[in-house]
This record gives C-alpha cells, sequence and structure tokens, in this order.
C-alpha cells in the first residue's frame, strides 16, 4: 500500500474509535477486511456501500504537484477520517478501505452494511446524513467477451485498412487507460507496449489475465517484432488498470463499483487521452461523474454496448461517450453505437499465446486504437469531432447490410497526404438506424 508511514499514524486513531477496520487508510496488516470470496458475496448481495464525503484535497491534487505517492493520493485527513468513523458507528456499518477523489472534490468511503440488514433502508438514512454528499450502493459489472476457436478467422485489419491507415498515423505519443482485467505485460506482442500496469482490487495481486491481455493486444500489439499480431495504434502507450477479476469461468471477469471509479480517478490524473471501458452494468452516479470529468477534460471515453439490453448499458448510454458494438450482430439498441470487427479477433491471450475472441468488447478495443491513430495526428480533436470522424468512418461493404468502421476513412480528416487524406468531409451525416446501431450477441 501507498504512504505506509503515513498510514500508520492513523491505526491509533482507529483503535481508539473502536472501527473494526479502516481499509486504505491503515496498513493491511491492521486493517480487518473480509476475505475476497466475502467480497465477491457482499457485492453480490449488495452488502457494500459507497459513502461519499466532500474533500478539501481539490487544490492539492493538480497535474504535476508532488508528495502524493506514485498514485497521486494521501490518506484521508483526520478530521475526514474521524466523520467516516462516526458515519460508520451511527449507521451500524463496518468501514473497509476508502480513496480520494479530488477531480471531483470528493473522498469515498467503502462501507458494509451487517449480514441481515436491508441495503435499501440504509441507503436512505445515509442520504438524508447532512454529513454525507451522497451514498449509493456498490455495483456489479462485467466484461463483454466471448471466445471460439473453432471460427475460421476474420481479418479485422483487413476490414479496418490498417495498412492504409498506418502509413498514416500508428498513434505515437497518445496514452490509453485500459480499465479491466490484468494485462500479460511479458506477452512478446505487448512487451513495452504498457507504461504503467496498476492494481485496484484490494487485497488482490496483479495477474495477467484473459481479457485485459486480449483489449490490449487489440488496442496496441506491437509491430514488425517477428511474432503474432499487430495492434491497431501500437506506437501509443497503454495504462494497464487491473479493476476487474476473472470469476472462475474462463472468459468472464466482473467489477464492481469501487475497483473502477479508482481506476478512473487514476487515469484522470495521468492525463490519458483516451479511456478504454470493455464492460457493462447498471447506471452508477459516481461512475458517471468521474466518466463526465473526463469528457470534460477532452479525453475520449470508448466503452462496449452490452448485447442484453436494449439502451446498450452503462457507460456507453452516458452522453458524450462513444458507445461501439461488433458488426454484423441482430440487436439493435436504442443508443446510436459504432460498428467495428468484434467477432472471431485473433489476439493475444496469456501466457504469451493468440486466441481467438468475440464480443463487443473487443469492438471497443478497435475503436479506442483507430482514436489513437487520430489523435496523434490531431492532438487537440474533442470527443464530439472524433466521433463524427468515426461516423464519417462508417462504410457498407459488399455482401453486408450494415455500416461498419474503416480506420483509413475515419482518419481522412485529420490528414494532408496518403491514402487517406480527404477521404472524410465533417458534414453532418444522418446514418440509418438499420446501420448506425447494432450490438453483437455471444455466439
Amino acid at each position: 500500500m501507498k504512504g505506509l508511514r503515513d498510514r500508520l499514524a492513523w491505526a491509533a486513531l482507529c483503535a481508539a474509535l473502536l472501527l473494526q477496520g479502516c481499509g486504505s487508510s491503515l496498513p493491511a496488516a491492521q486493517a480487518d477486511a473480509p476475505s475476497s470470496a466475502d467480497r465477491r458475496q457482499a457485492v453480490a448481495d449488495g452488502g457494500e456501500v459507497l459513502v461519499m464525503v466532500r474533500s478539501d484535497v481539490r487544490s492539492r491534487f493538480q497535474p504535476g504537484s508532488s508528495g502524493l505517492g506514485d498514485y497521486g493520493v494521501a490518506p484521508a485527513p483526520q478530521g475526514m477520517l474521524r466523520t467516516a468513523a462516526a458515519i460508520a458507528h451511527d449507521h451500524n456499518l463496518r468501514l473497509l478501505s476508502d480513496w480520494p477523489m479530488p477531480s471531483l472534490g470528493l473522498h469515498c468511503f467503502l462501507m458494509r452494511v451487517p449480514q441481515d440488514a436491508d441495503v435499501a433502508p440504509a441507503l436512505a438514512a445515509l442520504n438524508a446524513d447532512r454529513r454525507i454528499e451522497w451514498a449509493q450502493p456498490s455495483q456489479r459489472y462485467r466484461v463483454l467477451a466471448h471466445s471460439d476457436p473453432y471460427y475460421s478467422l476474420q481479418s479485422a485489419a483487413r476490414d479496418l485498412r490498417l495498412d492504409e491507415a498506418h502509413q498514416a498515423s500508428t498513434g505515437r505519443g497518445v496514452l490509453i487507460a485500459e480499465i479491466d482485467t490484468g494485462i500479460d505485460v511479458r506477452h512478446p506482442d505487448l512487451e513495452g507496449q504498457v507504461r504503467e500496469a496498476e492494481n485496484f482490487i484490494d487485497r488482490s495481486p496483479y495477474v495477467a489475465e484473459i481479457h485485459g491481455t486480449a483489449v490490449a493486444g487489440i488496442i496496441a500489439g506491437r509491430a514488425d517484432n517477428g511474432v503474432g499480431i499487430v495492434g491497431v495504434a501500437p506506437s501509443a502507450a497503454l495504462l494497464g488498470l487491473r479493476a476487474c477479476r476473472e470469476t472462475g469461468s474462463f472468459y468472464d471477469a466482473e467489477c464492481d463499483t469501487f475497483s473502477l471509479a479508482k481506476a478512473l480517478q487514476f487515469a484522470l490524473r495521468r492525463e490519458a487521452n483516451v479511456i478504454n471501458l470493455s464492460l457493462s452494468g447498471p447506471y452508477d452516479r459516481l461512475l458517471a461523474a468521474l466518466v463526465d470529468k473526463a469528457l470534460a477534460r477532452d479525453t475520449v471515453v470508448v466503452a462496449a454496448a452490452d448485447p442484453r439490453r436494449s439502451d446498450g448499458g452503462f457507460p456507453a448510454r452516458q452522453p458524450g461517450v462513444i458507445a461501439v458494438a461488433a458488426e454484423g450482430a441482430p440487436s439493435a439498441p436504442e443508443t446510436p453505437t459504432i460498428l467495428a470487427p468484434g467477432a472471431d479477433v485473433l489476439t493475444t491471450a496469456p501466457p504469451a499465446g493468440w486466441a481467438f475472441f468475440s464480443g463487443s468488447s473487443m469492438a471497443a478495443a478497435h475503436v479506442s486504437g483507430v482514436v489513437a491513430l487520430m489523435l496523434a495526428r490531431k492532438p487537440s480533436a474533442s470527443p464530439a469531432l472524433i466521433l463524427r470522424a468515426l461516423q464519417q468512418g462508417l462504410e457498407i461493404r459488399s455482401g453486408r447490410s450494415s455500416a461498419s468502421l474503416d480506420a483509413c476513412l475515419a482518419l481522412g480528416e485529420f490528414v494532408a497526404t496518403g491514402p487517406c487524406s480527404g477521404r472524410a468531409r465533417l458534414a453532418p451525416v444522418a446514418i440509418p438506424v438499420s446501420q448506425a446501431r447494432e450490438l453483437s450477441a455471444p455466439r
């Protein structure tokens, strides 16, 4: 844990307040935290809540500031920790962990409702407490991927026309935050591509996992290294932010509000140009506020559309987010989406291997890569301009009924010479619903 010496100072305070555990403001050895199985079960049962307390640390967390550790965070101030302890005591809750959200001017405390208590009245009481900005459940999110090695290869590189696009841009200088499961940073197609790999799941080590590694390979797999595949933006840099964990099912993974919020705050702190969220779940106030903060900074947020939800799910349906679905699927959500390759995609897999994957997660990864190609040519481009360029890059191909993404067409506005120059005209366009709104359903 970061800032160990500072956090030791709070141990006496927590003991004096008779807390059972003080989460990330205490050393791990002194925190009476639930096991990983307990944490997963608590999330499943809705037994964990997030309590937001207004903080005065916003001014102390400016870009380039120092003395706050590698994460750019600090322990909760003593007065705030007392407040959180009092809140937990007054509402019969157990304080598990905490994390500063300086981009929102808040400090987030993770608390647990007693096993036999109903979460709904507990939340109502918390939200009526004047010490609290707001309280909400910690919700569950799942990645949107499916793997099937028995289908024949469909070349995403050919569909996107990457050979031509890479003559104009390879994504150099663009930083992409991939919030996902762990990336295999030693994979031969990913070695050197991940600038930082950080873990945001409490009391769980950073490990290489399937989904995060597959998404990373699509976005930024190394070029011209003699092995494997080439990513859409091979010169871009990745932040591997592990906020989701594999669940035991080979290709499934899940996250919760707290881990995702910590990863989003980290991406904001590191000033990522693009945030890739190949996951989906219920609307969440805290995550929405962090996504909105990223968009306000002109960070492009790309999210996978959920095939099980008519509106594409959250965060794909959040205004300003670029929602992405896999081309060629039968369903059509209410929220317009960008279609990209998402079926039978060959990409990286741990340990040091390659496999076929399908799903909206893979489609979103392709779009994040294309966004990096565009930002490398025009770093000042806003998310709205990027979205319009992606819409102009939709093309109906022979034998297909829907329009899917062509990277070279999307790059047309951003390059002056080469095979992609002048291919797109960024005037308002009307995309038929049947072409602009489709989802990928696992087969």
